[in-house]
């Protein structure tokens, strides 16, 4: 899977869960509820995420690219 900042949060999860953990790392601790994640993660990109967390897309899609290795 290539991330891109179009990728939505909920196929990258669904995808890969091990990425859940880099996610809460950065502050996205709402993902760990599974209503929050069926609601939120399935229309937020990760653009729109990094942007409302305010975290570096950059670093954000680097540490999730290095969990999916």
């Amino acid at each position: 899977m290539k991330l891109t900042p179009e990728s939505r949060v909920g196929d990258i999860l669904a995808a890969h869960p091990e990425t859940e953990a880099v996610f809460t790392e950065l502050g996205f601790t709402e993902l760990q509820n599974p209503v929050m994640r069926k609601t939120v993660a399935k229309f937020a990109t990760l653009k729109i995420a990094s942007s409302r967390k305010n975290v570096d897309l950059d670093l954000l899609i680097q540490r999730l690219e290095t969990a999916i290795e």
